[in-house]
């Protein structure tokens, strides 16, 4: 027996639906969360001695970091920038270049940074599994080089960079994670500026197609954990900080509330100070995260959808707060530094 013709109608608008919203849904939050800052010239360094590397990721995207060695360095931090900007534009600004300098000197840390794909003069296009890729590639370009302290590894993520660093502490054993204006998933954020997307999230669960949940993974964190947030973020609001804070599960882990400071500032006082004390309260071995609570499954690993992604876990059905956000993620500083 077939189907009446309404039924086939029905079904085919449907999908057709489906599809067109996926592929906008994709479009809008590509362009608003991968805002990548263009390419310029190689930074003035303002008297740092930084060493400009060229290393590749799995897929032969070439990626481009700068690498800061401390005399006596008492960690090596791994660091993961947020959207809107590249590394490069950081440290060609007088400003902020001079700031950067003055927090790298202070801080007595070995530092790497590195711009994603698509961002400064790094290949190829942005995508969450192109990111994640991106990141793997610096952590075996530090582990390649022989002669840094991987035993002493702390990675540290702002803003964006912060849903990065908790997927690689997730991976990999760490002696340390540092989150700078961490914010819980870009399904939170959606559901937060624009409420019935709720509903939209329900009827087409594999919506928004960038996920970065990170509410669904801190749970699993164990290393020694550092959560600072300005008091004056309209980004990417404190309640949001909190709650990643309070998700994660451990037992060393520390709030810190950064005065005055808004989501692009750069309070290089209030950081150094927390950063320097989360620091000298490491000791021990690296610490590896929890197994996932479900089992991982892949993409189709090929092209920028390629990397591995999480089935949702348990925690990451946690309501989102009844909090009013601002306009999220939108606005970030043309080029916050760390």
């Amino acid at each position: 027996m077939k189907p009446p013709k309404a039924l086939l109608w029905f079904a085919a608008l449907s999908t057709l639906a489906a599809t067109g919203i996926t592929w906008f849904s994709r479009l809008a939050i590509g362009r608003r969360l991968f805002s990548t800052g263009g390419p310029v010239d190689i930074a003035r360094e303002h008297g740092l001695e930084l060493d400009h590397v060229e290393f590749f990721a799995s897929d032969g995207k070439r990626l481009h970091g700068w690498l800061y060695r401390a005399k006596r360095p008492r960690a090596t931090i791994l660091f993961f920038h947020g959207t809107s900007y590249s590394t490069v534009q950081m440290l060609s600004d007088p400003v902020h270049g001079r700031l950067f300098g003055r927090f790298l000197e202070e801080l007595e840390c070995d530092w790497f940074t590195f711009d994603y794909r698509g961002y400064g003069a790094s290949e190829g296009t942005p995508s969450e599994g192109g990111v994640y890729r991106d990141a793997e590639a610096a952590l075996s370009f530090l582990r390649g080089r022989g002669d840094i302290d991987m035993s002493r590894l702390v990675l540290y993520g702002f803003s964006m960079g912060t849903a990065i660093a908790v997927e690689m502490a997730t991976r990999h054993a760490t002696w340390g994670v540092i989150l700078r204006a961490p914010f819980s998933s870009i399904r939170d954020i959606s559901e937060s500026r624009v409420p019935f997307t709720r509903y939209l999230h329900v009827l087409m669960p594999w919506l928004p197609g960038t996920r970065f949940d990170t509410r669904g993974k801190i749970s699993r964190l164990r290393a020694p954990l550092l959560v600072m947030h300005g008091d004056r973020d309209s980004s990417v609001p404190i309640w949001m900080g909190r709650w990643v804070y309070e998700l994660a599960s451990s037992e060393k882990k520390r709030f810190v509330e950064l005065r005055d400071t808004a989501h692009g500032d750069f309070p290089v006082d209030q950081i150094l100070e927390a950063i320097g004390e989360f620091v000298e309260s490491l000791d021990g071995p690296l610490v590896a995260s929890d197994p996932p609570s479900r089992r991982w499954r892949a993409w189709d690993g090929r092209g920028d959808r390629a990397g591995e992604r999480y089935t949702e876990s348990v925690d990451s059905t946690t309501p989102v707060p009844a909090v009013p956000a601002a306009d999220l993620l939108a606005g970030e500083s043309a080029r916050p530094p760390a």
